[in-house]
């Protein structure tokens, strides 16, 4: 898979992650249950845009790693704006560890992987 098809990936994931977060949507029936949604979307997006950048880049994907949890801090702040979504601390620190997961499991398919596999 090319680096484009996985840059195009990744923005479909971080527009997804934008409008499910900030449309009306109905409340978890677990308590918290919703915090693994928000853990799975930001390790998927995070190890996206991982892949999507090269190899050599680590300053760069330090800078989407910032970025994605500055983004999902913004997102809960955009939600306490809203009178059918709240702002919670809790959902912006499972964002944040989302993004350290994915950064982690993207750094091990790098390792792991031949990268003919992903940087066709």
């Amino acid at each position: 898979m090319s680096k484009w098809r996985f840059r195009l990936i990744a923005a479909g994931v971080t527009l997804s992650i934008w409008v499910l977060s900030l449309i009306p949507l109905g409340q978890a029936s677990i308590p918290g249950g919703d915090k693994l949604h928000h853990f799975i979307a930001y390790a998927s997006v995070m190890a996206a845009w991982r892949l999507a950048t090269p190899l050599h880049a680590k300053w760069q994907q330090l800078v989407v790693a910032a970025s994605l949890m500055a983004m999902g801090v913004t997102i809960e702040f955009l939600q306490g704006l809203t009178p059918y979504r709240f702002f919670y601390w809790a959902d912006a620190l499972a964002n944040a560890a989302g993004v350290i997961i994915g950064w982690t499991i993207s750094w091990a398919l790098v390792k792991l992987i031949p990268a003919k596999w992903y940087r066709a």
